[in-house]
């Protein structure tokens, strides 16, 4: 895809942000976030919630802002 050939790109030269004028573009790092779990939850106690928090990973992305 456009964004995944932006993303290669933006690692093949050391950059994360272009910026002109007119636009902004930024590659956003991949990272680790925190999830609730509900169906687990439903089926147990409410209590038990932080039992059921998981970590998933986010994919790099590309954030493009127009000025």
């Amino acid at each position: 895809t456009f964004n995944q050939q932006l993303i290669e790109m933006f690692e093949q030269f050391g950059v994360s942000r272009w910026d002109n004028d007119y636009f902004t573009i930024s590659k956003v790092d991949a990272y680790t976030k925190d999830v609730f779990n509900s169906k687990k939850l439903k089926n147990d106690d409410v209590n038990l919630y932080n039992k059921y928090v998981k970590q998933t990973k986010v994919k790099p992305s590309i954030r493009v802002k127009l000025k």
